[in-house]
This record gives C-alpha cells, sequence and structure tokens, in this order.
C-alpha cells in the first residue's frame, strides 16, 4: 500500500496548485479493489498507488517498465518491442492470470489470453496514476484477475497542459514524439494525445518496430448530479517477433523474425450519476477491435526454419496447401463489447457497497488459431462488495462474482478481510479468497492443423474445461512514520493455484489445453516511502517467493519437472532528488533473481540468471516569461554495462542511452 505525492489530483480540481509536501502524509483513496472507495488501511486486499510523480520520476517509456516498481511483479522483454508482465504466475511470454484495464476497461486479449502492450494506444505521458492489487481481484473484477490486476487511469482533460510536446531519441535508434492539447469545450473539457514511436531493435536480430496512435476524451458535467466522459483510441503499425533461442530446426546462431501488423482502436462511456439517495450509479459501456496481421515466411524462411521442408519444391507445395500459414500464428480478429451497471452506496452511509452486473461479447476469428470458423461467447457476471463497520477500529469486507459463460459453464470468486485500524496511522488486515478463472475464447476453442502434405494436427479444442482454481491468505500491515514522512507496507501470503490450464500433447501430434498444472507460493512483499526532505524521496520495494510447482502431465512429452520457477527474490528502489530548483537527478535500480519461464512444452533453458541494473537520470526545467515550460532530461538504462539476459536466453540488453526534450503551455 504505498503513494507518492500527487495521487488525489483526479478528485480534486484545485489541486495542481499544491505542492508536493501537501500531500506527504495523506494515505489515498483506492477504488480498484472493492470499487468502493476506500482508504489504503480499509481495502480488502493489498494495493500500491503509483502517481503521476513517480511515473515521471521513474522515466519509463513504456507501460511494462512502471510495473517493474511494485512488489512481487516480474516484466520481461521477450524481444526488443513484446513485453510480458508477471505476477506470482507460472508462465510462459504470454501471462494470462492478470487483469489489465484502461480507466476500467479491460485489455485483456482474448484471441491470444494475453494483453498485447503495444497496441493499447496509450503512453506513460497519458497517466495520472496507476492502482494495482496485489492479490487476487476475481471478486470485484471477474476471471482475469486471478493473481491481481492494474488499473491505468489517464489524466483528466482539465488537469492537463493547454498545449504539450515532447521528442525523444536514443540507443536502437529509438525515436519517439508526443503532441497533447486540451482545453474547454461547453460544459466540459476535451483532451487528444498524439504519439509516435519507433526503433531498430537489437542490432543481432533487427527486431524493430513503429507505431502511430491516438487516444482523447472528453469530459463533461452538466450538471451537479451528472459526469460524462467519452474516450476513443486508435493503434496501428507493425513489431517483429519471433523466438531467441535455438529452438528445434533452426540452424545454428540463426533466428526467424517475422514481421507482424497491427490495427487496433476503442471506444468507451462512463457516465456517472448522483441519485436523490445519495447513491451514484455507474454505467460503462465500451468496444475494442484488434487486428493482428503477421506476414507469412518466404519459400527461403521455410526451407531455412523448417525441418519438414527440405527443398523449395515441398516449400512451394507448402505454400499452396496452407496458404494462411504464418510462423508464430499472430494472425486473426477479436472484438470485445462490453456493458457494465453498478450501484455505489452514498459515502455518508454506515456499511458501503458496490454492486452491479455486466454483460460482455467476445468474439474473434483466425485462419491460424481458429481455424474451424469465427467464435463468438457471451459472459454475464453479477457481483458485489460491503464493507461493514463492526466498531470504530474494525472492518469486515466482504465481496463476490458470479461469472457465466452462456452453455459453456460458470465461475464463483468470494472473498473476504478484517481489517483492524489499531490507530489512525497503522492498520493490520487478515484476507481469505477463493478465485476462479474462467478459460479464455482461445484456450477452449483453439484448433488447427497444417498440411505437409499429410494432414498434421497443431491444436485441438477441448471445451469440457473447467475453471482455474486460487485459494490465498495475506496479512497485511500497514504504518505511517508520520514524524519521518514515510509509510511502510508489508504483505504475507501463502496462495494454492491448481486446475491450471496447460499444453498436453496427444498421440496424434494435437496439442490441448487441460487442467493439470499447479503451483504453491508463499511469501513476504514491502513496500516503502521515504521523504526525509521536500526535496528528496526514495520507493522501495521488495518481494520474497517460496514457490513450488507441481509434476504434471504433458501427453506424450516427459512430465512437467516442477520445483522453484519464480523468481525467488527481487527488488527495486527509486531515488528522486531536486538537488536545485531547476535540477532533478533520479537513480532507479532492479534485481530479478534466478527465474525459469515456461515453453509450449518444458521450460527455457539455459534458465534466467539474476541480474542487476541500474537506470541514471538527469532532468533541467526552465520556464519563460510567456508562461511557457521546457524540460530537457537524459537517462542511462543499464549504466553499468551489465550483460544480462531478459527471458529468451539470447535476449542480451545493453547500456542504452535517452534524450528527452519537452515543452507545455497553459
Amino acid at each position: 500500500m504505498f503513494c507518492l505525492p500527487l495521487s488525489g489530483l483526479q478528485a480534486q480540481p484545485n489541486a495542481q496548485h499544491l505542492s508536493e509536501a501537501d500531500f506527504l502524509t495523506s494515505i489515498p483513496v483506492a477504488q480498484a479493489a472493492s470499487g468502493i472507495r476506500q482508504s489504503l488501511h480499509q481495502t480488502p486486499a493489498s494495493v500500491s498507488v503509483i502517481d503521476r510523480a513517480t511515473i515521471e520520476a521513474s522515466g519509463a517509456t513504456n507501460l511494462p517498465d512502471l510495473m517493474r516498481l511494485v512488489p512481487g511483479f516480474q516484466v520481461f522483454h521477450v524481444n526488443s518491442n513484446k513485453f510480458g508482465v508477471n505476477y506470482h504466475g507460472v508462465t510462459d511470454e504470454f501471462p494470462n492470470q492478470l487483469e489489465v484495464r484502461i480507466d476500467g476497461r479491460s485489455v485483456y486479449l482474448p484471441l491470444l489470453s494475453t494483453v498485447d502492450w503495444t497496441s493499447l494506444a496509450l503512453h506513460p505521458n497519458d497517466l495520472e496514476r496507476i492502482e494495482i492489487v496485489r492479490g487476487s481481484n476475481s471478486a470485484t473484477q471477474g476471471s482475469n484477475a486471478f493473481l491481481g490486476s492494474i488499473n491505468f487511469i489517464t489524466r483528466h482533460p482539465s488537469l492537463t497542459p493547454k498545449w504539450a510536446a515532447e521528442v525523444q531519441y536514443g540507443s536502437r535508434d529509438r525515436k519517439h514524439s508526443h503532441l497533447q492539447h486540451s482545453s474547454a469545450l461547453g460544459d466540459g473539457f476535451y483532451r487528444l494525445s498524439l504519439n509516435h514511436e519507433q526503433n531498430a531493435g537489437s542490432s543481432q536480430f533487427k527486431d524493430a518496430a513503429e507505431r502511430l496512435y491516438l487516444n482523447g476524451a472528453y469530459a463533461w458535467t452538466p450538471d451537479l448530479q451528472n459526469n460524462l466522459t467519452l474516450r476513443f483510441g486508435l493503434d496501428q503499425g507493425h513489431t517483429r517477433i519471433g523466438y531467441l533461442f535455438p529452438n528445434s530446426g533452426f540452424p545454428d546462431k540463426e533466428r526467424y523474425i517475422s514481421k507482424r501488423d497491427y490495427q487496433a482502436n476503442f471506444q468507451q462511456l462512463d457516465w456517472s450519476k448522483e441519485l436523490n439517495s445519495g447513491m451514484l450509479r455507474h454505467l460503462r459501456v465500451s468496444r475494442s477491435d484488434l487486428q493482428l496481421d503477421e506476414m507469412p515466411p518466404s519459400t527461403e524462411d521455410l526451407v531455412a526454419f523448417y525441418r519438414d521442408i527440405p527443398n523449395f519444391g515441398i516449400a512451394t507445395l507448402f505454400q499452396q496447401l496452407n496458404p494462411s500459414f504464418v510462423g508464430y500464428r499472430e494472425k486473426g480478429k477479436v472484438q470485445t463489447k462490453d456493458l457494465e451497471l453498478a450501484f455505489e452506496s452514498d459515502k455518508h452511509q454506515k456499511v458501503t457497497h458496490y454492486s452491479g452486473f455486466g454483460y460482455r461479447v467476445e468474439s474473434a476469428e483466425s485462419p491460424v488459431l481458429l481455424q474451424s470458423g469465427l467464435i463468438a461467447q457471451e459472459r454475464f457476471r453479477v457481483f458485489s462488495s460491503l464493507g461493514i463497520p463492526l466498531n470504530d477500529q474494525l472492518l469486515l469486507n466482504l465481496g463476490g462474482m458470479y461469472e457465466r459463460q452462456a452453455s459453456l459453464g460458470s465461475g464463483q470468486s468470494l472473498r473476504s478481510a478484517l481489517n483492524w485500524q489499531m490507530a489512525p496511522n497503522q492498520s493490520l488486515r487478515l484476507g481469505y479468497s477463493h478465485s476462479e478463472r474462467l478459460p479464455s475464447l482461445l484456450e477452449r476453442h483453439g484448433n488447427y492443423q497444417i498440411l505437409i502434405p499429410y494432414p498434421q494436427p497443431i491444436d485441438q479444442a477441448n471445451p469440457n474445461l473447467e475453471p482455474e482454481l486460487n485459494q490465498s491468505w495475506e496479512l497485511g500491515w500497514l504504518y505511517e512514520f508520520t514524524a519521518l514522512q514515510a509509510s511502510l507496507d508489508l504483505r504475507v501470503f501463502d496462495e494454492q493455484v491448481s486446475r491450471v490450464l496447460v499444453n498436453t500433447q496427444q498421440t496424434n501430434g494435437a496439442g490441448t489445453k487441460d487442467n493439470l498444472g499447479g503451483w504453491h507460493n508463499r511469501g513476504l512483499e514491502a513496500q516503502l516511502r521515504f521523504q526525509p526532505k521536500t526535496d528528496f524521496w526514495l520507493l522501495a520495494n521488495a518481494a520474497y517467493i517460496h514457490n513450488r510447482t507441481q509434476q504434471w502431465s504433458q501427453g506424450v512429452f516427459d512430465n512437467f519437472v516442477g520445483g522453484q520457477l519464480l523468481p525467488r527474490t527481487t527488488l527495486s528502489i527509486l531515488l528522486n532528488w531536486q538537488v536545485q530548483p531547476d535540477w532533478t537527478v533520479n537513480l532507479t535500480h532492479y534485481f530479478m533473481d534466478n527465474a525459469t519461464w515456461r515453453k509450449s512444452y518444458g521450460v527455457l533453458e539455459p534458465r534466467q540468471s539474476a541480474y542487476h541494473r541500474t537506470d541514471l537520470g538527469l532532468k533541467y526545467q526552465w520556464s519563460t516569461t510567456a508562461g511557457q515550460e521546457f524540460e530537457l532530461a537524459g537517462r542511462v538504462e543499464n549504466l553499468w554495462d551489465r550483460d544480462y539476459q531478459e527471458f529468451y536466453p539470447e535476449n542480451r540488453q545493453e547500456r542504452r542511452f535517452l534524450v528527452r526534450l519537452s515543452m507545455s503551455i497553459d
């Protein structure tokens, strides 16, 4: 549980005139854990809040890197422009047990059973704050919040400069340009944010990327009872993907890198209305579309990288028999439509609640993932969270959600927590959750075969899957050292994860999903915020996790070998020092212990070795008499140039440089 100084801005229209020190001793209000606006002393789970000041100090140029500042999270580059974000999951390159939302809209991708971080039409410049629930949040946010959840909250149009512009240039030919405009319009405010970025990728694999994206919002308050916000976004570009390890069939030291184009868009409407009873009614309607179009391999690629294709004649025949074939199968269309209606109790009521229902339609088609044709499925959910004060110090939090996939099964998630605020600056929490995760569209319906020229099944659907299960306990302690202007959040946890969906290969060669996996996690997480002086603060995070992954059957393959697969220890620290009124230095250090990542069958070898990474940033700010604000910043990532691996064995990281110039006009 943690927040840096500016966490309350969105709810306070005049907060931009306050200094950083005005926020030091207040524990923020968060809504992600239960839907109820609660102090972090009252939430039913551990919540970390990253605010605007932390986002700026981190120097992060992408969304996943911000999660390195949260205890227990593992962040990795799969390659130069593909990311993975994981929390307590024994995962492969597609982490699938973490809910990610932007302003409450889920961006989980049912076609790939993960989040595609490069098509979200969002940059750290667009963010006001991030609320992260550390621990299962399925009782509030549904199946995908199985191990945890993230909600990125964008900046309100009334709190952004009228004009802002930024350019960046760095190593790997990294270029980024940003233009933002906001203003009043009628009884509301609008904001538009346009970004273009590109890079050349690593010098060895040329895994480059380029994207152009736009997001916007219009916040309208026609009267004191109604607030409406319309949001939209467009994102298009390409990235290059591929296995960066000695995959079977690849020539020595050669890797197949494929170009994947994409187009994405979303629309979202949020309407909050205060009813006569003082209760709030919240309506959210959203739609998201994504099209992935991986380029097919050439005949030369087929001969070089596919062991079953020995010559160009067979390669040409293979292309004729399999016209839709692509190497990494990231091809298809997916659409998600979602409606949620919820009621939030008057904050002055003794018993608080957040209750409602939701309806979602997911549809997807892919010639290489869902070969049988268009798949559409409906999900219906009802949920409720209660905050029941037992006396002046004890609060009982209860929550539950029931989800049903039309004709395919259902899942139930329940959570309870007892919060004891023994003093205004100290609280203790004991919580338990029973969470079920329903299979995704791809996990349940994935099917594909190729002709070589005889039929070779690759994936086989399994409609009889059960929900995954997570039964977890946690003990949390939050203490504010008001005299030291510091706060400490400790969390002890025990998680038993079972019925996990894993790959098994049948005797005909087809892979299918089955509920055979599982693991047991227990450990400790800590987060410390300390500001001994108004011009210096630090954020420190640490996590220890004892993971025991069980063995499970992989069909015709040898059994999956378990043990400690997750990194036992992760650390991060961010220091921010305003040396002079116009000069600021920030230093970030990350550590991740040895990690073993899964692949389709078995694990990647060799495992990812423990590594340290240190980043150093320096920025200079100045203003003109015309009201223009300028900032020139430089940053060195991996300062000591330590060669280390992220995810794939050959995905090596070197020292990188970045220079940024930004301007704003109010």
